[in-house]
């Protein structure tokens, strides 16, 4: 199942680019993440870390899969609920900002294809929750943008 989502933030590039690198900027935008750890020192491609709920409830890991210059990120994930899920991010400079796409491509478990209606109809949604909370943190705070450290790129 592939969903694709579009956001556009009005922040430089460069700036958004370094504020959405910085893995511990995660639980700012993404909903469902309230921590973030790293679990290798890799930078860029081969980066894996995992990303846990509110009070450790469920965790997630990644792995880093591409990083295309200059602005193109994907990361991977198997877990009991997917065979293989990705998330690409693409950041694209406009004259109004920055336009950021998110394109989710994951396939469930045979056990769990009872998700798949659930997620078609519910992944969009969470993707363009996800991104307007991105939009909303990244063009609050300019300074913060500028000031993130790349953790993969």
């Amino acid at each position: 199942m592939k969903i694709e989502e579009r956001v556009l933030i009005t922040r430089d590039i460069e700036d958004l680019w370094a504020f959405f690198m910085d893995i511990q900027n995660l639980p700012r935008w993404d909903r469902g993440v309230a921590r973030v750890q790293a679990t290798s020192s890799d930078v860029g491609v081969g980066l894996t870390f995992d990303t846990f709920a509110a009070e450790d409830r469920g965790r997630m890991s990644y792995e880093v899969s591409k990083l295309r210059a200059p602005y193109e990120y994907e990361v991977v994930t198997r877990s009991g609920f997917f065979r293989l899920a990705s998330w690409r991010f693409t950041l694209e400079a406009t004259a109004d900002g920055t336009a950021v796409t998110c394109v989710s491509d994951f396939s469930v478990r045979t056990r769990h294809l009872w998700l798949a209606p659930v997620l078609a109809v519910l992944g969009p949604k969470a993707i363009r929750a996800d991104l307007a909370e991105l939009k909303r943190v990244t063009e609050a705070a300019p300074g913060d943008a500028a000031d993130a450290a790349p953790v993969a790129g």
